[in-house]
């Protein structure tokens, strides 16, 4: 890829060769080494003025003896911040930065074996974050098999972690394309029943209890909630317990002593409320993203928060 840097021969950015030279013209202030690794691949390949001739990253790194620096790293050359190749031959330096900018780029994982920690690339070489030298140990060695059976795992994680990223960018890119919607008038548990591709969100409390419709023991309110939950016969809790509903607590309480206004949440009940919402908020988007729904559906009015009994406003609630 052609680059160009700026006087403090910080990248700058990425650039076609036709951009490269535009550049060059405004800012002839560029390191002559790397303006000479373009020149080379200029040569090498026919370019376009699409094509691109080097990948260049940056990485931090404390060298021994000295204060953390910012690389650039092209290609397999490293640059100082004042442009001077430096670690041009094998070293324990050298390892660290590489293994460094492979975490960095998620095409490596730090994994602790016996008190050391150790950086491991999708090719399964494996170098100490300590020393910075790389265990050449043989392929039966049992504590190579040991990381590399660490190194899968914490993969396999990352890899989980990065799909529910993805699911979640997802299921709010379904947001902008207009698949929540707002109900008119009331629903029924029956309608709710009758369109299993629509998402129910609707207004809850911590007691997980209201009304008097038993909820099967196999639903997934149920399993997360636990067993002995009820739903009532009106408002959009009528939906509580289905499999396609979720709920957001809008109030704290609902039972004897604690209905209406005693079981509004309050100021003081701000750590609990984000733990609640941000639980419930998190079920909403993994429920979404499983692809079995087209709809998300809010109850009517304002939905959620300032309504009837929770009330929760800048006034009540600031």
């Amino acid at each position: 890829m052609a680059i160009f840097i700026n006087e403090e021969a910080k990248l700058l950015s990425l650039v076609s060769l036709e951009s490269y030279n535009k550049s060059h013209d405004k800012n002839p202030n560029f390191i002559p080494e790397i303006e000479k690794l373009v020149a080379d691949a200029e040569k090498k390949l026919n370019m376009d003025g699409k094509s691109f001739l080097y990948v260049t990253e940056n990485a931090v790194y404390t060298p021994t003896g000295k204060e953390q620096q910012t690389y650039t790293i092209i290609g397999k050359k490293i640059f100082n911040k004042n442009g001077e190749e430096v670690f041009s031959t094998d070293s324990k330096d050298r390892n660290k930065i590489f293994a460094n900018l492979a975490v960095q780029n998620k095409r490596a994982v730090v994994v602790e074996y016996r008190g050391e920690k150790y950086v491991v690339n999708d090719r399964n070489q494996i170098i100490s974050a300590t020393t910075g030298d790389e265990m050449k140990w043989g392929e039966e060695n049992g504590d190579r098999k040991a990381i590399l059976a660490l190194s899968k795992a914490a993969f396999e994680a990352k890899q989980k972690a990065e799909t529910t990223i993805a699911n979640s960018k997802a299921s709010l890119e379904g947001v902008k394309a207009g698949v929540v919607h707002k109900h008119q008038g009331n629903w029924s548990r029956q309608e709710a029943q009758n369109n299993p591709k629509i998402l129910y969100v609707f207004t809850d409390n911590t007691d997980r209890d209201s009304g008097s419709g038993v909820i099967s023991a196999d639903s997934w309110y149920s399993k997360k909630y636990g067993v002995g939950h009820h739903f009532p016969t009106m408002t959009a809790v009528v939906v509580r317990g289905l499999n396609n509903s979720r709920p957001i607590s809008t109030q704290r309480w609902y039972h004897q002593g604690a209905k209406g206004e005693a079981g509004r949440w309050i100021d003081a009940d701000i750590e609990e409320f984000k733990t609640v919402i941000r639980d419930e908020l998190q079920e909403i988007v993994n429920e979404f993203s499983t692809g079995k729904y087209d709809t998300i559906m809010f109850p009517d009015g304002d939905s959620l928060f300032n309504t009837r009994i929770s009330k929760i406003s800048k006034t009540r609630t600031p």
